[in-house]
């Protein structure tokens, strides 16, 4: 009975180790995936004349003023923040090594059009600024580390951080109610550097079929820098000398992935 007891526990212990050691699961190769994402976006934005002033010509005759017609002109700035959800396709190549560290580099776009209209407290109030931040677009370095754990959840979940580079598209109207002064179609491309974490987890677990689907969840933060795209306000005659609009845009995303990895490097 008591060599009974002994090879029942070497038996479990037998068990225990092979749990242990599972099977590795390898995060190598390449991949294109889906994510239904949600953004939330800062964005500042002001008109800009340098010395102090800018000119523009009415009726022959030469007007100058500061800080822009536009309340949004004065101070420093204003903000809009604007929220949308997007579907981003993405694509990427990764190497898992022995040691479980994984690197790669992701490519995406983000189908984003967010667009906020707003009236500035100030004593121009009946100025009105139209923002809109649209085509997200990001290259990042992926480098992670793959888990490997008695708990099948667990097992061989990959958790990774982003760094990279990222350019978006902002588009900006200025107006007042009266229609007097507009200043339309202010289009710029900005770029910015783009970061974030997350985790992804084969579905083999599940359906042994599904080895190569997986499922993740990422946040990530870009931060787009300011740019200056020159103006026309139709009230004059000619473009003001100098004027323009400043943008500059700060994002954070939380994305829901569904991915297909082909094959191993």
């Amino acid at each position: 009975m008591k060599n009974a007891s002994y090879l029942f526990f070497l038996y479990l212990l037998l068990i225990s180790s092979s749990i242990i050691a599972g099977e590795r699961y390898d995060h190598s190769g390449i991949y294109l995936g889906l994510g239904a994402e949600k953004s939330w976006i800062h964005n500042q934005i002001r008109t800009v004349s340098p010395n102090g002033g800018s000119q523009g010509t009415l009726g022959g005759g030469t007007l100058t003023f500061t800080c822009g017609h536009y309340a949004i002109g004065c101070g420093g700035g204003e903000s809009i923040n604007l929220n949308d959800a997007s579907i981003a396709p993405f694509f990427g190549i990764q190497k898992q090594f022995s040691n479980n560290i994984v690197l790669g580099i992701e490519a995406k776009y983000d189908s984003l059009s967010a667009s906020q209209q707003k009236i500035p407290p100030s004593s121009f109030n009946n100025d009105i600024a139209s923002v809109k931040i649209k085509n997200i677009a990001t290259i990042a370095a992926k480098f992670g580390y793959a888990f490997q754990a008695t708990n099948p959840i667990l097992d061989n979940v990959l958790i990774y951080g982003r760094l990279g580079y990222a350019s978006g598209r902002s588009e900006t109207d200025l107006s007042d109610q009266e229609g007097d002064h507009q200043m339309q179609g202010n289009k710029i491309t900005q770029h910015g550097v783009a970061y974030g974490f997350g985790v992804e987890k084969p579905l083999g677990f599940v359906y042994k079929s599904l080895e190569n689907t997986l499922i993740g969840i990422e946040y990530a933060r870009i931060n787009l820098n300011s740019k200056t795209n020159s103006a026309i306000d139709n009230y004059f005659e000619g473009p003001i000398d100098g004027q323009g609009v400043a943008s500059k845009s700060d994002i954070d995303s939380l994305t829901f992935k569904l991915q297909y990895k082909f094959k191993g490097l």
